[in-house]
């Protein structure tokens, strides 16, 4: 048994908001850096995805992979927003990349696309859990649009076995 986990934080500049230390992707990168260290300490095997692709956090020592606490900080310290609109490349990297038991998604603003699309990461893996951050509560002004999309972003990872936590800007 190899026990390994897949992260994928939503690094979208358009999934986001908020202001200085308080938006919510400081918040994702945050929790993105507790679970993986967490992981770590538990002796899985973890990468982290974003939306430009893989943080490359896992070096390589013959046929094993391994990341180190510090590494995981460094890496996510230095993470900005992009300015892709998808999540593609998270995607794409996380279901080349390697198999895991797990797949962790930390994500902003979703559509259904976003959702159907988040389906494949944990195709090959055993569970899923999906942190869907209420984003608009980040938000100056939230809309009820978004707020609708990211309910049925919600649904359709709870209708395909994915355990999905809805998170507040309080949490």
């Amino acid at each position: 048994w190899d026990p390994s986990a897949t992260i994928v934080l939503d690094s979208r500049s358009s999934a986001h908001a908020g202001r200085g230390m308080q938006n919510s992707l400081e918040w994702a990168i945050s929790a993105a850096a507790s679970i993986g260290i967490h992981f770590l300490d538990d002796g899985f095997g973890i990468e982290i995805y974003e939306a430009d692709g893989p943080l490359n956090i896992s070096g390589t020592m013959g046929q094993h992979s391994s990341a180190s606490q510090e590494l995981v900080i460094s890496r996510l310290t230095d993470l900005r927003s992009r300015p892709t609109t998808t999540i593609h490349h998270a995607v794409e990297s996380a279901t080349v990349d390697r198999p895991g038991q797990l797949a962790v998604a930390i994500m902003g603003r979703m559509n259904a696309q976003d959702a159907n699309s988040l389906l494949r990461v944990r195709r090959n893996r055993a569970q899923g859990l999906a942190m869907l951050l209420d984003v608009e509560t980040f938000a100056d002004e939230p809309t009820s649009e978004q707020q609708r999309a990211q309910q049925l972003a919600g649904q359709i990872l709870r209708d395909n076995q994915w355990r999905v936590i809805d998170v507040p800007r309080s949490m």
